[in-house]
C-alpha cells in the first residue's frame, strides 16, 4: 500500500482549477517488453491557452480486475483493458507525429486524473464540456471484439453507396446497389428464427449496435460536442470509421 501511494503522490502534482489545467500524456517509443502496452510522460497544460493541440480519448472503462501494465512516468501502473489497448494503438500515430518533429499528446481520463483524489475527479469532470470542445480530434476506442473490423467495414460500403447514389439522383433505399456487393448477401452464417439474413457482415453490424460503448454514460457529451470531421472511431485490426461516416452510414 506505501509504494501505491509514494507513487501516485510521484507521479500526479495538483492542479489549479483557476487555471483550467489538465494533464495530457506524450505516448513515447513503446518499451521492449512485451507485457508493457504503452509507455508515455504526462505534463500539465491549460485549457486556456489558444495554442493546446491534443486528442481526447473516448472508451468503456470495462472490468476493474482486468488490467494492463503501462509506464507513466517511468512508473508501471495498471490500466483496466480498454485504455491500454487504445493507448499501444495510437502510439504508432504518436510515432509518425515524432517523424514530422511534433508532439502527440493524448487525454485519456483514467490515467489523466487522479483517480485517488475525489476532489480532483470532481473538477475535472466539469472541464467536459470544454475539454471535449477544446480538442483538435477525439478517438473512440471501441475494444478489441471481433465483430468490430467487418462491421466497420460493412459501414463504410454502405457510406460509399449512400454518397455514389445520392450525388448521382438515386434512392439508395430500394437496394439496388446491393448487387455490386455479394459479401452482404451471400449466406455464410448459420441461420436461425432471428435472423433474416445468415450473413456475417449484418451479424457482426448487429453486435457492433450492442456493444457497451453505446451505452457509457459520457459517449453523449464526448461524441455529441466533438465535430464529426474530427471524430475518429477506432477497434481492433487496424478498424476505423470517421464520425461523419458513422453518423451518416446507417442513412
Amino acid at each position: 500500500m506505501g509504494d501505491a501511494i509514494t507513487s501516485t503522490a510521484s507521479i500526479y502534482q495538483p492542479l489549479s482549477p483557476a487555471k483550467k489545467e489538465i494533464r495530457l500524456l506524450e505516448l513515447l517509443p513503446p518499451p521492449p517488453d512485451d507485457q508493457i502496452f504503452a509507455s508515455c510522460r504526462l505534463s500539465t497544460v491549460s485549457l486556456l491557452d489558444d495554442e493546446l493541440r491534443f486528442t481526447a480519448l473516448s472508451y468503456v472503462w470495462g472490468s476493474p480486475t482486468a488490467t494492463n501494465t503501462i509506464l507513466l512516468n517511468g512508473i508501471r501502473r495498471q490500466v483496466t483493458k480498454n485504455p491500454a489497448a487504445a493507448m499501444k494503438r495510437l502510439t504508432s500515430m504518436a510515432r509518425a507525429f515524432r517523424r514530422a518533429r511534433n508532439v502527440f499528446l493524448l487525454w485519456a481520463d483514467a490515467v489523466c486524473i487522479n483517480q485517488d483524489d475525489n476532489s480532483e475527479k470532481s473538477h475535472q469532470v466539469s472541464l467536459m464540456d470544454d475539454l471535449c470542445t477544446s480538442a483538435t480530434s477525439v478517438y473512440s476506442w471501441f475494444g478489441t471484439e471481433s465483430c468490430i473490423p467487418t462491421a466497420i467495414k460493412t459501414l463504410e460500403i454502405v457510406y460509399r453507396e449512400l454518397q455514389e447514389n445520392e450525388e448521382k439522383g438515386h434512392m439508395a433505399e430500394n437496394l439496388i446497389w446491393l448487387r455490386q456487393h455479394p459479401v452482404l448477401y451471400v449466406e455464410d452464417s448459420p441461420r436461425d428464427e432471428q435472423t433474416l439474413i445468415p450473413n456475417r457482415h449484418w451479424t457482426a453490424l448487429q453486435d457492433f449496435a450492442d456493444l457497451p460503448y453505446w451505452s457509457r454514460m459520457w459517449i453523449f457529451q464526448e461524441t455529441v460536442l466533438s465535430r464529426p470531421n474530427q471524430l475518429v472511431f477506432m477497434g481492433s485490426a487496424g478498424a476505423r470509421i470517421s464520425g461523419d461516416k458513422l453518423e451518416r452510414a446507417p442513412g
